[in-house]
Formats: C-alpha cells, structure tokens, sequence
C-alpha cells in the first residue's frame, strides 16, 4: 500500500479534490481528476480523465473508491495533490517508485459537491440594479429576462475584467510606493 492510498483513505471523508498528473508512462490519459459529487442524494465520486482535450466522467460510489484507486491508478502518475478541507498534500513520486509527501498547506477552497454547479456571476439576479432593468436585462421584479441572458453574461464578464484590473493596478502601485519608500531611505 503506498503512502497516497494510505493518506487518502485516512481523509476519504474530507476530501474536496484528488488530482493525477504526469504519467510515469503512456497509460491512456493524461490526468485523472476526481471530486465528490451527489447523485439523486447519493454520494458518489466523479473521476475525471483527460487524455488532450477530450474529457471522460466515471461515477464510482463512495465505498468503492479506494479499491478503484489501488487496482487502476496508484502508482502511475508521478504527481499527486490530495485536497481535503482542511489541508493540500502534494505527494511526487521518486525514481524507486515509493511517493514522498513534499508541502502540506492549509485548507483548500470548499468544493460544490451537486452535480449541476450554479455559475457565480459578480451581478447576481434578484439583485437591485436599475441600470440594468432600464436596459431591459432585468425585469422591474429584478429577474434575468432570458432574451436577454447573452447581455447579461456579456456585462458580467465585462465587470470581471474591470475588477481584475483594478485589483492589479491596486497591487501595482503599492509595490512602486513600497519600492519609492526604500528609495528614499537610501
């Protein structure tokens, strides 16, 4: 039993995420993700496998992810991240085969674990936004209206970019103010 196997079955409660990465050799796909997911209210894990840009799903149940993982996947990725709530354990694989831990940090962010994930979208609808209803992209109740859902996804992704670069700008002057500062120390 190797390390991975043994650290994932300790946490197999609390994992958000388990990502494969690097084949040791060809092996038919390239990465393996695989994350909690319900079904009907039954808890499954969807594994994941990416061979180039096609991506194939497999829901295997949760008591059967254990031996999925010894008889198909252990040892044939040289890259392994472990993600639970409340640690990452980032695991490679040496030459003589056995995994050795290399960073453990803290929490990873929580995962959606329903099957059909919700988008975030910075405006959100029911939201109070009167430049929108007067657009005619939210109804005066401040629903999407749907004819509309393709403006609505263009706004929001309009904004995103405008809060990107703000954040950056923000970053960046702080590090020329920080930099003037030990300039005139100097």
């Amino acid at each position: 039993m190797s390390i991975v196997l043994s650290d994932l079955a300790e946490r197999l409660g609390t994992l958000t995420k388990l990502v494969l990465a690097e084949p040791v050799a060809r092996i038919g796909h390239s990465r393996v993700t695989v994350r909690p997911l319900k079904l009907r209210g039954k808890a499954f894990f969807q594994l994941e496998y990416q061979q180039g840009q096609k991506v194939a799903h497999r829901n295997v149940a949760r008591g059967a992810l254990l031996e999925t993982f010894e008889q198909e996947l252990d040892g044939l990725f040289r890259s392994v991240t472990l993600c639970t709530e409340t640690e990452t354990r980032q695991y490679v694989r040496k030459t003589n085969g056995a995994y050795k831990c290399t960073a453990k940090s803290g929490a990873a962010r929580a995962a959606v674990a329903s099957h059909n994930r919700k988008k975030e979208y910075i405006l959100q609808e029911g939201e109070n936004i009167p430049a929108l209803v007067d657009l005619g992209v939210f109804t005066p109740d401040f629903k999407i209206v749907k004819a509309k859902y393709d403006k609505y996804k263009q706004i929001n992704r309009f904004i995103e970019l405008v809060d990107d670069a703000h954040v950056r700008a923000v970053l960046l002057f702080r590090r020329q103010a920080r930099r003037a500062r030990q300039d005139h120390r100097l």
